[in-house]
């Protein structure tokens, strides 16, 4: 069936092909209410005083900044270097984990199964991390990926948290209370920032690990397709 295919040996698994007009329209969704709730939140700085520097400083804005861009580069079929499927990786982690982060420990207790929230924090912290999660699982990737490079996934959180403090260092801001030393302390930060790091290692892997299930390297669709032309060749 044109725009959907099973994976080899695994009928009952259903997949999605890329440039199919499902799949495009997706992205397409997830790119405008990502950069749309982006704009939105750029337009209510010049009401709330926030500077732009710490606007873009939180994980939530440079995570859905990236995977919208990650998203554009698809749709636009410019061709994609070896590494692509890892910078695709990353950014589908880093959003998936904006979401359950938020969920877990920023996010008001009425708030964390509640839809009923402003449209920034629903789009942002919500709906795309969902997609980009539905994304991930359901669409094929033309490259297979290499699970044993998802380590590098964790370069960026980790260059993140080191800049966090060293602007904490300079003018005292954080973007988040659980990495706040002036809330927890130096040692204090110990506890809150390793259980983020953990989740982060455990929701990277979890994101590769899953792209072994739903990305089944391209060789085995061809050799599925020359299956079927052939047995049609032989029916006629």
């Amino acid at each position: 069936m044109p725009g959907i295919r099973a994976h080899p040996g695994k009928n009952k698994e259903v997949f999605f092909t890329e440039g199919r007009i499902g799949v495009t329209v997706w992205r397409v969704v997830a790119v405008m209410l990502a950069l749309g709730a982006e704009t939105w939140n750029l337009v209510n700085l010049t009401f709330s005083g926030e500077r732009l520097s710490e606007h873009f400083g939180y994980f939530t804005v440079q995570s859905n900044v990236l995977f919208a861009a990650v998203l554009i580069w698809m749709l636009s079929g410019a061709p994609r270097p070896a590494w692509f499927p890892q910078f695709r990786g990353a950014a589908t982690a880093y959003i998936v984990l904006t979401g359950i982060i938020y969920a877990v420990l920023l996010a008001e207790p009425h708030e964390v199964w509640s839809w009923d929230i402003s449209f920034t924090n629903l789009a942002h912290h919500r709906i795309v991390p969902i997609m980009a999660a539905l994304d991930w699982i359901l669409v094929t990737s033309p490259r297979a990926l290499r699970i044993r490079s998802a380590w590098t996934w964790m370069l960026y959180p980790i260059a993140y948290l080191a800049c966090c403090w060293l602007r904490w260092g300079v003018d005292g801001w954080v973007p988040y209370p659980f990495l706040d030393p002036a809330i927890h302390g130096v040692a204090g930060l110990v506890p809150s920032t390793g259980q983020v790091l953990i989740a982060f290692v455990v929701g990277i892997y979890a994101v590769a690990f899953t792209s072994k299930l739903s990305h089944p390297p391209p060789e085995e669709f061809e050799d599925a397709d020359a299956a079927d032309d052939h047995a049609t060749a032989v029916t006629r």
